[in-house]
Parts: structure tokens; sequence; C-alpha cells
């Protein structure tokens, strides 16, 4: 299952946009959330240990990413942009 946009309330990204530091808020624990650019190529992934992750996204170009947050079979994204 795919939820983008305004279908997606379960997780929360902020700031959005933002500049390095992004949280990602997913309600419940995730197996991963990835960070994927606009060609589909995976730019980080982790495994978190909590619900709330902060990830540093400062080592990335400005430009628009999705965060995948995978939770069993069910997969969650949300469209972020990086800008300073």
């Amino acid at each position: 299952m795919f939820a983008t946009g305004k279908e997606n309330k379960k997780i929360s990204v902020y700031p959005n946009p933002g500049q390095t530091v992004f949280t990602v808020n997913t309600n419940s624990l995730s197996k991963e959330i990835t960070i994927v650019d606009v060609v589909g190529k995976n730019k980080l992934s982790l495994k978190p240990s909590d619900t709330i992750v902060n990830m540093d996204l400062s080592n990335l170009e400005n430009g628009i990413y999705y965060v995948k947050v995978r939770k069993g079979s069910e997969v969650e994204i949300l469209k972020i942009v990086k800008q300073e």
C-alpha cells in the first residue's frame, strides 16, 4: 500500500521545507526509513529504534526527496524539500 499527500496521516516530517535536520514522526515503530531522490536512488536508510527520528541531510544537495517509511508490508511516502 502506498500513501501520498493528503491520504498520509500516520507519519509526519518537519520542518518541511527544511535545511539540514528533518524530524520523522512515525507514531509507531517502523522497520525502515529511507530517503530517496526524485529518480528513485536511495540516499540514506536506517532502521529506527524509536518512533521519532532526527535525520541529518546536510550531506545532500538542495532539492526534492521522498521519505519512505516501511511498517511491515505497508509503505508510506512523504515528499520533503531540502533548501538552504
